[in-house]
């Protein structure tokens, strides 16, 4: 009976234990599904549990690509739950290609891929020889670049054909207008242009005559060939003797033909005139506008010097006349005057005559001063270069008329001083050889304060050209230069703003006053010569 007590409480405590273990309670853990930080499902699982994952979600436009924990790692079918866990779904934009064809018959495309949405960058605008581009097109619509759209896109370049050109040169002919047009479009030729006599011989393209038919597909130029006329050149020396006289010239020359100059010894060569009695103003050159047989007479003057002299005239408008001053030069002369129509009615033409000098250059400039910076003043080192000739050869008396300009700008007697005098040097220094004969300034009407026209106060300095005069009177005792006064030749004794005599208008001279200033500067010349 004592071995029972044992074995009951065994059995005893065996039933406590599996009450108490029936009565435990079950470890569970929580996990969230989330999408872009929302949590969309939450599920409570035993502990030790094979997760059983959802349905996949979806996300515009978006790849979903799995469950991944908070550290990163992807979860995969099979995951044991063991703890809390926050499983967010991972996605990833679709992207789309678009395709640039170029449309060039080069068979040239780029692809480009963007994620779906992302701004769209316009490439480089293309280019085509003979062709405008107009855009990118989607089908038959022009693209508007915005964003990436959720499909495969392509863009073709599209083309406009450029019109091309034919341009004519006719060489010296009557313009033709250019044609325009398409490139392969028919063209016919047009009309033949015309040149005083040539006889036209076709239109040209790099020496080969060109066929009208059908546009080219570049712009062009085409080129006028011409067949010249051979006219003559009769010669009557006078007793002159010329070297390689031109004898004959074409009307397809281009440029203007200069005219030989012969010599006579002990006289000076005055020109060319195209009658024997020398009428009219002599030849100078034969210009484009010139196509006829030539019978030319050369005449002369006696040298009145002990030798031939050569001239230079550096002067402003006084001195001036139309082709005989440089090419850039504005001129006073025949156009602006009523009685010098002529050159043979200039002061240094009538000069000519009477000493029997030759004058080699004119660089005299209308409306120019000694003093200032610009090209056509006295001091400009480059219109002083213009006194020597084409063959270099400077002249051996320059004589310089030149201040009325420096009065009607107002230019104090210091100034004007100081540039006359580098004038005068850079004329020492580009012509060495050559004499310099200076004129004081002529009286006129318009600086002096008479003339009522209102017009003409801001050129108006009362008692400033008589300063002037005293400057270069100083100036030519100190260079030892000849000095030829001008300015007592007339006054207003003989003329006034209302009644002009030997002025042809308030300043510059008439016929007769060229004629009191040629014989002054002869007086001067032989008193030297």
């Amino acid at each position: 009976m004592k071995m029972k007590k044992p074995i009951l409480i065994t059995l005893l405590l065996g039933i406590l234990l599996v009450i108490t273990g029936c009565n435990a309670e079950k470890v569970q853990y929580t996990v969230n599904f989330k999408v872009d930080e929302e949590i969309i499902q939450s599920i409570t699982v035993d502990a030790g549990t094979t997760l059983e994952l959802p349905s996949d979600p979806t996300k515009e436009e978006h790849k979903f690509l799995g469950w991944y924990l908070e550290t990163g790692e992807e979860i995969s079918r099979g995951f044991e739950v063991n703890n809390n866990l926050d499983l967010n779904a991972k996605f990833e934009i679709n992207k789309y290609t678009i395709t640039y064809d170029y449309n060039d018959n080069s068979g040239k495309k780029e692809e480009v891929t963007l994620a779906y949405n992302e701004p769209i960058s316009k490439p480089e605008q293309p280019t085509r020889a003979g062709y405008t581009f107009k855009g990118w097109y989607l089908e038959d619509e022009a693209y508007a670049f915005g964003r990436m759209p959720n499909k495969n896109i392509v863009l073709t370049a599209k083309w406009v054909i450029d019109e091309v050109i034919i341009n004519f040169d006719s060489n010296g002919g009557t313009s033709v207008v250019q044609i325009v047009a398409l490139p392969g479009s028919k063209i016919e030729k047009p009309k033949d242009p015309y040149k005083k006599g040539a006889k036209f011989l076709g239109w040209y393209l790099n020496d080969e005559l060109y066929e009208f038919d059908t546009m080219p597909t570049e712009n062009i130029t085409l080129v006028a060939k011409w067949e010249g006329t051979t006219y003559t050149i009769t010669y009557e020396l006078n007793g002159g003797v010329g070297d390689n006289l031109l004898t004959s010239y074409s009307s397809d020359r281009s440029g203007v033909i200069d005219l030989p100059r012969p010599v006579k010894e002990g006289y000076s060569f005055m020109g060319w005139y195209t009658n024997a009695t020398f009428t009219r103003d002599p030849i100078i050159a034969i210009n484009e506008n010139t196509n006829k047989n030539l019978h030319l007479y050369a005449k002369w003057v006696e040298t009145k010097t002990k030798e031939l002299k050569t001239i230079g005239i550096y002067g402003d408008s006084i001195s001036t006349y139309e082709g005989y001053v440089p090419g850039d030069a504005l001129f006073y002369y025949p156009t602006a005057s009523q009685t010098v129509k002529f050159v043979e009615k200039t002061w240094w033409r009538l000069l000519q005559h009477k000493l029997g000098l030759e004058i080699i250059t004119n660089a005299s400039y209308s409306t120019s001063p000694v003093c200032g910076s610009a090209s056509l003043c006295g001091v400009n080192g480059g219109r002083i270069k213009k006194l020597i000739n084409s063959n270099g050869e400077a002249p051996d008396i320059i004589i310089i008329m030149m201040g009325a300009n420096d009065v009607v700008n107002g230019f104090t007697p210091e100034r004007f001083d100081e540039e006359y005098r580098l004038m005068l040097d850079r004329m020492k220094e580009f012509c060495p050889e050559s004499d310099v004969i200076i004129c004081n300034i002529l009286y006129n009407t318009c600086t002096e304060g008479q003339n009522p026209d209102s017009r003409y106060d801001a050129y108006t300095h009362p008692g400033l050209r008589a300063k002037l005069n005293e400057v270069l009177e100083k100036i030519s005792a100190d260079y030892n230069y000849p000095l030829v006064d001008i300015s007592s030749l007339i006054s207003e004794e003989t003329d006034t703003p209302n009644h002009w005599y030997y002025l042809g208008d308030n300043m510059h001279p008439s016929d007769k006053g060229m004629e009191l200033i040629a014989d002054a500067i002869a007086e001067k010349i032989l008193e030297i010569y």
